[in-house]
């Protein structure tokens, strides 16, 4: 229920309009051995963009190979202060913190004192789940394997909420959460789950006898070289960590209990000694810190099997495929990962076999519209310097704010998931035929008005039209007035056929003029079968996403419609918490759950009664599966109780 937390890859910024207030300097062609011209060029370009997108403080590092060609920091740690961000400053890493407590799960399972395919309960006796993908107890407990939480397939949670935000010891977690309900099947489908990661760190600790700063310390950070990284504290270390800013402003410091999930700082320059380490085979100055199977097994493909994530590929810790991101070039290996919060962004990705690297870490969660076009333009002109054979160095280029790919068209390309049996529908066989058969598609990828577009017909609009489940809320789409409408994190626009039989959105301000929608208006869109869900799916930079799922009206228990109200959290003593309210209403046959945080609703979601004690998130993804359970007087999600303030008066007795 609340998606902010987890710093996701997938169309994380979608919904953003990102502006565009004059043309970028364009980047040099570079020559083989050339870094002065991309450092020069970043010069320039980093500062500019910086302020387009108001984010205060920033700082990069680039390798190659054993090399590091260049770190540095632009503008302010602390803005009042006036403390500039240098290359040896620490920002927070979000979802970064996961690929360092990975690879301590892998060291821990060279050592046998831990089973990558042995559930996470051998090591946390206290632990157990609930499910109700499962008829046996035992069955739920040992489908929650190491690797399945390393690879986000657990069907865990994203987040266990209560006590987020404060310093608890991990160790205290398992029996906390224990009796947790999954969200969704294990080893069906990839969720990100701060919480599996969180869970992780308390098995390093138990295994390990040390806890969970002390054990990375001495078995990664200290042996890399990492001096200014650390998973413990929080901003106040100045002058050698940021401060978060958001929209602007400074934002509260709070602090993080699931360290090994989110709790790490650090900076370009120490994670590029990680990087360094994993080109090297796991060696970092002669010290031999992880095996070269251990490497290869974490950038192994983990969810092949997996039709509902699509052309997403994860690893163990890494993301392997872009997953909405903009592509290096088509066909190049890629290991990144990404996090995001409200006051910081971190980034890293990694072309393996030309061992090249870019990280980037900026003190506001505007930092990923700064850093999504960025990371890849800068490793294409590291392969120029690098000396890339020909051929290799093509690929999306920047012309003013539209990302344009060079060279995809509309079709499908080879191996998606759309070439499985798995899609079942004639419908979508047909349609997809139909794509792949024509060549080209809008190859500016923009939103701007196109003559061949055209508004879906009757039984196209009749299809379509109906509530879906998504990571960012309940997306609407409704046949109105002989026009297709969606309506998603309040943003309204038409949906309309272009002329590859996809799904575009757009909007027009007073019926005259195109708004620019950012992202949502340059995806391509459809509704397609697979195994039996009707799944919203967007491609983007030639792959093909889910982004949420069809969810049918069905008979509502009384005594769930009785829940109809606003509820208050039974957590006045929790500083800085996540929420502080729920209200469950009903709309057009659903019940809707909206968070709430200081009286503003946050986001809405569909809540789908199992039985008369327990409901669920509808849907699957991060944020949703979350089981919902009724108590006396208010309603429990995600270890947050919920007592009920106002009833609306059909309701009164």
């Amino acid at each position: 229920m609340s998606p902010k937390l987890l710093g996701l890859p997938l169309l994380g910024i979608l919904l953003s309009s990102l502006g565009c207030n004059g043309q970028p300097p364009a980047p040099p062609v570079i020559a083989p051995g050339d870094y002065a011209s991309i450092i020069s060029y970043l010069k320039q370009y980093i500062p500019r963009e910086m302020a387009e997108h108001r984010v205060p403080g920033l700082s990069i590092a680039l390798v190659d190979g054993q090399e590091l060609i260049w770190a540095r920091g632009f503008g302010f740690a602390d803005q009042a202060r006036g403390l500039q961000v240098t290359e040896n400053t620490a920002f927070r890493a979000g979802a970064l913190s996961q690929l360092l407590t990975a690879t301590a799960v892998m060291q821990l399972v060279e050592q046998g004192r831990l089973q990558l395919d042995a559930p996470l309960q051998d090591s946390l006796k206290e632990f157990y789940v609930r499910s109700r993908f499962h008829q046996d107890q035992n069955a739920a407990d040992q489908a929650v394997t190491v690797r399945r939480l390393l690879s986000h397939q657990a069907g865990m949670p994203a987040e266990y909420l209560r006590d987020s935000r404060t310093p608890q010891a991990l160790n205290e977690l398992p029996r906390k959460v224990s009796g947790v309900w999954l969200n969704n099947a294990p080893g069906t489908r990839t969720a990100p789950s701060n919480l599996g990661y969180a869970l992780l760190g308390a098995a390093v600790e138990r295994s390990s006898g040390l806890d969970f700063e002390m054990q990375l310390q001495k078995s990664l950070l200290r042996p890399l070289g990492m001096s200014q990284s650390s998973f413990i504290g929080g901003s106040g270390a100045q002058p050698y960590r940021t401060q978060g800013y958001t929209d602007g402003s400074r934002s509260n410091d709070v602090l993080v209990r699931d360290l090994s999930a989110a709790g790490l700082w650090s900076n370009p320059r120490d994670l590029s000694h990680f990087v360094r380490m994993l080109f090297a085979q796991g060696s970092y100055k002669h010290q031999a810190l992880l095996s070269p199977a251990s490497i290869k097994e974490m950038v192994r493909p983990q969810n092949s099997g997996n039709p509902l994530d699509f052309d997403c590929q994860v690893g163990l810790g890494w993301f392997l495929s872009p997953c909405g991101d903009e592509w290096v070039n088509p066909g190049i290996g890629t290991w990144q990962r990404s996090g995001s919060g409200d006051d910081f962004h971190a980034r890293i990705s990694v072309l393996p076999e030309q061992q090249l690297a870019v990280i980037v870490m900026s003190n506001s969660g505007s930092g990923a519209a700064l850093a999504q076009p960025l990371v890849p333009q800068i490793l294409r002109m590291l392969q120029q310097a690098h000396g890339a054979p020909e051929g290799m160095q093509a690929g999306p280029v920047q012309q003013g704010c539209v990302q344009h790919d060079s060279g995809q068209d509309g079709s499908v390309p080879n191996g998606s998931v759309l070439d499985s049996p798995v899609v079942d529908s004639p419908v979508l066989r047909s349609s997809v035929q139909s794509r792949t058969d024509q060549k080209g598609s809008d190859q500016n990828g923009s939103d701007q008005p196109s003559p061949r577009r055209r508004v879906p017909e009757a039984a196209d609009r009749q299809h379509l039209a109906g509530f879906y489940a998504t990571t960012w809320g309940v997306l609407r789409i409704k046949d109105q007035d002989q026009r297709l409408f969606g309506e998603l994190a309040g943003t309204r626009f038409e949906l309309l056929r272009d002329e590859h039989g996809w799904l575009r959105a757009q909007k027009k301000i007073l019926g005259l003029w195109q708004q620019d929608l950012g992202d949502l208006g340059r995806v391509q869109l459809d509704v397609m079968n697979v195994q039996g869900n009707r799944v919203f799916t967007a491609k983007r930079h030639g792959q093909l996403l889910a982004m949420g799922e069809r969810i049918d009206p069905v008979p509502l228990p009384d005594n769930w419609l009785a829940m109809v109200g606003t509820y208050h959290a039974l957590n006045d003593d929790e500083a800085n918490a996540p929420l502080n309210g729920v209200s469950i209403a009903l709309e057009d046959g659903f019940l809707m759950i909206r968070s709430l945080q200081q009286g503003r609703t946050l986001t809405d979601y569909i809540l789908a009664p199992v039985d008369n004690a327990h409901a669920v998130i509808a849907g699957h993804g991060p944020g949703l599966g979350d089981t919902v359970r009724r108590q006396v007087n208010g309603v429990n999600v995600l270890g947050y109780s919920f007592k009920r303030i106002y009833t609306p008066h059909y309701l009164r007795f």
